[in-house]
């Protein structure tokens, strides 16, 4: 037994967590152009959304510009806004940011 080493095995498959809703985020929000081939492109709307989902990474001032340009310039509704919020799981954090700048 001198020179034999004890190895811990290794994990065959990789740790993942898996969640279940009921709508999709990544498929709502889209619309097919007849551009290229098959593009897709995402309202803007659903696009404000994401930079609040990502607010760690973009940053929040990026994401709270976005809201304010975009209503602004009445490029979304506050009800495409409200439903991509939602859909996105971040109504509850841009909630009142909507309600300070309407």
């Amino acid at each position: 037994m001198a020179g034999k080493k004890i190895v811990a095995p290794a994990p065959t498959t990789p740790e993942y967590a898996s969640c279940a809703s009921q709508s999709n985020p990544l498929s709502s929000g889209r619309k097919h152009t007849r551009l290229r081939r098959a593009d897709e492109c995402f309202f803007l709307a659903k696009t404000v959304a994401d930079c609040f989902k990502y607010r760690n990474k973009v940053g929040l001032d990026i994401a709270i510009e976005a809201l304010r340009e975009s209503l602004r310039n009445r490029k979304a509704r506050i009800a495409d806004l409200w439903e991509a919020a939602k859909v996105c799981r971040v109504a509850n954090v841009m909630k009142p940011y909507m309600e300070a700048l309407t």
